[in-house]
């Protein structure tokens, strides 16, 4: 909606820029699969311990040793495809299901290629797994 002073708000049906549809929930799960590591540990315990070391990381401004943010970003995304099925076949809210879109938005974009970015990427999975694990119910 456009709008100025003393004027009657108009809506645009053109955004501006360009408009995908949403990732399809079912068919993500392989897509986040291919794109993380293999052999991963989706405990629990492990899931907490990794956002926490990557949201920590951000947090303080730590510069990890090269290797460790990728290898992470991997680590979390593959955390994500163990995490969204649950919830999925659980779960039809609209907000779950923005949780899981989120998760898999973030785990699959390209990574940037200044380092602050691709930690601060990291980190922002990182919060949309601990999210996944709590539709799940894995946070005990």
């Amino acid at each position: 909606m456009r709008s100025g002073v003393g004027n009657r708000a108009v809506v645009v049906r053109d955004p501006g820029f360009a408009v995908a549809a949403p990732l399809a929930l079912t068919t993500v799960g392989l897509r986040l699969t291919l794109a993380g590591s293999a052999g991963s540990d989706t405990s629990p315990q492990r899931v907490r311990e990794t956002c926490r070391r990557a949201r920590s990381w951000c947090h303080h401004r730590i510069t990890p040793a090269p290797g460790r943010v990728p290898h992470t970003h991997r680590t979390l995304t593959s955390m994500a495809a163990h995490l969204i099925p649950a919830p999925h076949a659980h779960h039809q809210t609209p907000q779950a299901e923005a949780t899981m879109r989120r998760a898999a938005v973030t785990a699959l974009a390209p990574q940037p290629d200044d380092p602050q970015e691709q930690l601060r990427r990291t980190a922002c999975l990182a919060a949309a797994v601990l999210e996944l694990q709590d539709l799940a119910g894995d946070s005990a």
